[in-house]
């Protein structure tokens, strides 16, 4: 196995953003438990010992086209759910979310701000010392549209034809400075570098934050929101149309220009959707987890008899 290829496509973490992890889980990222430490490619030397950079290893899995590895798999999971299922009906989720504080056990404070999930109902709040818990239940639904602005759509085309999809450390992936220098992002460098370039041509563009609903999981998900020529607000999502080549399909990717996906569940509040909480005098914003289950259709009215 020659990863020397699939490793020019990785831009290495910078030091200070580094997450060491050792070869027991670079093998299990590659999905390959025999595999040649000195085959890979991006090793960090620490007190005589071989550790590589977590991220460093996903891009490299990434672009590997071994077709096993980590996040490859998730990846072609993903791409079964978003492509084969109705992406525009409504969905109901029963969701629950949680925040931590940094104290722990040792948070004396029952001060938190519920988070504002687009929908959400929350009807029930379990607080425990240093953690809060929140749940509810979210009915989503999907919309088919498309960009008519052709400024937009040449600053779409750009963006794609640019950047690439990387694993980004999340405090590196707010320096957007560093996606235009590099041409890689996560999702939440892409979608900055997208309004950015959108605002640029006088685009009203931002950033939302919320979570991609797979499955019974979720994970934490950006895209863009724009005013088209229409006066419509629609959704640009560039991390998913750059994957789209590789793991979805070219009809997917155009989904990505207008349309919203069922499975996406918006943060109400701030671009970064920070729960807040008072501890020991201090206010803590807070990045909140979320957990679903299956999502199914909502339940049909019950006429009245």
């Amino acid at each position: 196995m020659d990863l020397r290829q699939a490793w020019r496509q990785v831009v290495p973490t910078p030091p200070e953003y580094r997450e060491l992890v050792d070869l027991g889980r670079t093998r299990q990222i590659l999905r390959c438990p025999r595999l040649d430490p000195a085959s890979i490619p991006g090793a960090i030397q620490v007190e005589d010992r071989t550790y590589f950079d977590v991220r460093d290893m996903y891009n490299l899995a990434l672009y590997s086209s071994l077709g096993n590895t980590q996040p490859e798999l998730e990846m072609k999971y993903l791409g079964r759910i978003v492509v084969q299922s109705d992406r525009t009906r409504a969905l109901r989720f029963n969701v629950a979310m949680s925040a931590t504080c940094p104290q722990a056990a040792a948070c004396e404070s029952d001060d938190w701000e519920a988070p504002e999930l687009c929908g959400s109902a929350w009807d029930k709040r379990i607080i425990v010392a240093g953690r809060a818990e929140w749940h509810g239940v979210i009915t989503r639904q999907g919309t088919s549209a498309t960009i008519q602005d052709t400024r937009i759509g040449e600053v779409w085309q750009y963006v794609l034809q640019r950047y690439r999809y990387h694993y980004t450390p999340p405090k590196l992936s707010l320096e957007v400075s560093y996606t235009f220098r590099w041409n890689i992002g996560d999702c939440v460098g892409l979608s900055l570098a997208l309004a950015g370039h959108l605002k640029d041509i006088k685009r009203n563009a931002q950033m939302r934050v919320g979570y991609l609903v797979a499955g019974l999981g979720a994970q934490r998900h950006a895209w863009v929101e724009v005013v088209d020529n229409d006066g419509l607000t629609k959704t640009l999502d560039p991390s998913l149309a750059c994957l789209a080549p590789m793991f979805f399909t070219k009809e997917y990717a155009a989904f990505c220009f207008g349309s919203t996906l069922n499975r996406a569940l918006p943060l109400a509040k701030g671009e970064l959707g920070a729960v807040r909480h008072r501890c020991r005098g201090l206010d803590i914003l807070l990045r909140p987890d979320l957990q679903a289950v299956q999502a199914r259709p909502p339940r049909p009215a019950v006429s009245p008899s």
